[in-house]
């Protein structure tokens, strides 16, 4: 009974929030843990056009779906061994059915939403594999109509 015990469990950062041009680290809870720079963390995605944010303070968690879904496109494209071919420069979290991710090695946009983000990374590893990573899009490739792939 004359006994404290305490626990401390360190969060980790998952991500890079940009929000009104500053930058956050963030766990994958949606809790912020401080400010940053977004050339800090080159590991983590740089989640950008969260609707619905302002200015954001350390411990605060967001809650807005668009920014849980890009967490779970990044964890989705990692399980893929496509995710070692591709750099991924920013997951842009408009709305939680309409999440793009920007590559460095290819021209166009990869859009994610409405279904299973992991069977959407599936699909794109084995259209990426039969194509030998030549895909005939120019402006976006868009995974989110379940079994059809559409390029524009």
């Amino acid at each position: 009974p004359d006994t404290v015990v305490i626990r401390i469990e360190e969060r980790v950062a998952e991500a890079i929030l940009l929000v009104n041009n500053r930058a956050y680290e963030v766990d994958g809870e949606g809790v912020v843990l401080r400010p940053t720079e977004p050339a800090s963390a080159p590991e983590m995605p740089i989640i950008t056009n969260v609707p619905n944010l302002t200015v954001l303070e350390p411990g605060t968690q967001i809650v807005e779906p668009a920014f849980h879904n890009a967490l779970e496109v990044w964890r989705a494209f990692c399980s893929v061994d496509l995710s070692q071919e591709l750099t991924l420069s920013e997951l842009s979290a408009e709305a939680a059915n309409t999440i793009r991710m920007y590559c460095d090695e290819i021209p166009y946009e990869i859009r994610w939403g409405r279904t299973d983000f992991y069977l959407q990374a599936q699909r794109f590893e084995a259209l990426w594999q039969e194509t030998g990573g030549v895909l005939p899009c120019a402006a976006y490739l868009d995974l989110r109509f379940d079994n059809d792939v559409v390029c524009g």
